[in-house]
């Protein structure tokens, strides 16, 4: 599970490569990043319609504002990393209001000879 670490990698495709690398087979790759709707503005409306203060607030809206300045992945993108890194059966899922992705996919079994 990569939890908002694939978006701020120079070389995403790398990263997700390493995560079905170390991923036996049949096991599953997951992670969460920004969407390309991810932006100051987009977050801190979320926040005001879903009455976020305090430190839910601020952390909302300081990974809204790394985001800007990272990588954003669409969908399409996701697939394209994923079949790169030859993942199988992906599956991604908008959340908080199509803000962020959730994606996973499953390294295939190995092949026997």
């Amino acid at each position: 599970i990569a939890t908002n670490v694939v978006f701020l990698q120079r070389d995403p495709a790398r990263a997700v490569r390493g995560l079905a690398r170390v991923c036996k087979p049949g096991g599953l790759v997951a992670m969460l990043n920004p969407s390309p709707q991810m932006s100051a503005a987009t977050a801190i409306a979320h926040a005001d319609r879903q009455g976020l203060t305090g430190f839910d607030r601020v952390s909302f809206i300081n990974w809204s504002n790394v985001a800007e300045h990272n990588h954003r992945f669409s969908a399409e993108q996701i697939t394209e990393l994923f079949t790169a890194a030859g993942l199988v059966e992906i599956t991604i899922e908008p959340k908080i209001a199509g803000l962020v992705f959730f994606a996973k996919a499953r390294k295939a079994d190995r092949v026997t000879a």
